[in-house]
């Protein structure tokens, strides 16, 4: 399969979208507004190329190498290897072969070859600093766990859905993850909640009747999904707030318990 729409408009692509993460993250931009501003600046290279579905998935391919670095090549094999869901999304085997086209590095080598890709996340404490300087006081309350890196955390859930809509797979990691794999929180299991549910329904816009007008909105849906600030924002990112916003309050009977359940293993584990 060719890489739309080259090899070398891609490479450039992500090069530009590292500085910018980078050179925002140095200005003391705070997360959710650092994020919004990645997005606009992704969506550049691809908006005149007349194929919206195509420039959407070179979109959250673009910022997946540059939030994630390895991790979005590792855990989208991971799950074209378990299919817990059964039934594989055809976008994943697309975003594989296109990272492979990307002539990305192995995950595992995680390396000076990950920098000179655009991997603008973060490993772990003791090599760089997360992209968020304001430690997430921009995020919403119920997202707000006081980290540097919540960009990440959400973001990798939202690409994972977007790719794979395989939300029970998702899920079962987002709660293996929490507990045993870090110290989790409330506010992290929170945000891939919301994560899932925001990647799932953009996947949905991708597919539906306009995914055009809804990938012009991609940059607004962050603020309106993971920040505070939300007045004047666009019709679609403002529904999309207000669909999430009843996720969170009415959860319906069964979801409700389930998420009490996961919630209290959390708290347990913790402490």
């Amino acid at each position: 399969m060719l890489l739309f729409p080259d090899l070398t408009t891609r490479q450039a692509a992500i090069v530009h979208l590292q500085a910018k993460a980078w050179a925002l993250r140095d200005q003391g931009v705070p997360g959710v507004a650092l994020w919004r501003q990645l997005v606009e600046q992704a969506l550049l290279p691809y908006w005149g190329l007349h194929d919206p579905l195509k420039a959407s998935d070179c979109v959250m391919q673009d910022l997946a190498v540059v939030i994630l670095g390895p991790f979005a090549l590792k855990y989208l094999q991971w799950f074209d290897q378990i299919r817990l869901d059964v039934v594989q999304d055809p976008l994943v085997n697309s975003f594989l072969s296109d990272f492979k086209d990307l002539k990305l590095p192995d995950f595992e080598v995680i390396t000076q070859a990950w920098w000179q890709a655009g991997y603008a996340g973060k490993i772990d404490d003791t090599t760089d600093p997360g992209l968020d300087s304001h430690f997430a006081s921009d995020f919403r309350l119920e997202l707000n766990d006081g980290s540097d890196n919540q960009i990440f955390r959400c973001f990798i859930y939202q690409f994972l859905a977007y790719v794979t809509q395989a939300n029970f797979t998702i899920r079962v990691t987002s709660v293996y993850h929490e507990l045993f794999e870090q110290k989790g929180s409330t506010q992290d299991h929170c945000a891939a909640l919301l994560a899932i549910y925001t990647g799932m329904r953009l996947r949905q816009l991708r597919d539906g009747t306009d995914p055009g007008a809804a990938l012009e909105q991609w940059p607004e849906v962050i603020s309106a999904v993971y920040g505070q600030e939300f007045s004047g924002l666009a019709p679609l990112a403002l529904a999309l707030r207000q669909e999430i916003n009843e996720e969170l309050q009415n959860p319906g009977f069964f979801e409700g318990l389930l998420r009490s359940f996961e919630e209290t293993l959390i708290r347990l584990k913790n402490g």
